[in-house]
């Protein structure tokens, strides 16, 4: 995510708030990273500048939020953290790619090494 919102805000970057971070974490992006990473440019453009909040997200992404509060309230315990959602994106488009370390990393946008570097500290070879 952080690749994507210095890709379409350059180098000065913009701010993002911390409900739209966990929005943009939990959801399940079925469309996978093309998913995200236009959800990231939509919402840097219409935030014009402006740090991104909830409200220049998709409407699916804030519906899930108020369906997900009002259910069942998240605490620091049900919420993965950013290197577990990154670990769990990486490990499953490592199988969407047949375990093709070169496609995976074309695919997530890192290079190859750093590909390999992360599998290996998750103890896949």
């Amino acid at each position: 995510m952080g690749k994507f919102l210095e890709e379409y805000c350059g180098s000065h970057g913009t701010n993002i708030e911390e409900d739209a971070v966990s929005l943009l974490l939990n959801f399940d992006y079925p469309g996978n990273i093309r998913e995200l990473r236009s959800i990231v440019q939509s919402s840097v453009n219409m935030a014009q500048g402006r740090p991104i909040s909830p409200k220049h997200l998709p409407e699916n992404l804030r519906k899930r939020r108020s369906k997900s509060k009002t259910a069942n309230p998240a605490t620091a315990d049900t919420i993965p953290t950013f290197d577990q959602v990154g670990k769990n994106h990486i490990l499953s488009v490592y199988d969407q790619m047949d375990r093709n370390k070169s496609r995976t990393a074309r695919a997530l946008g890192i290079g190859l090494n750093t590909l390999r570097r992360k599998l290996e500290s998750y103890g896949v070879n």
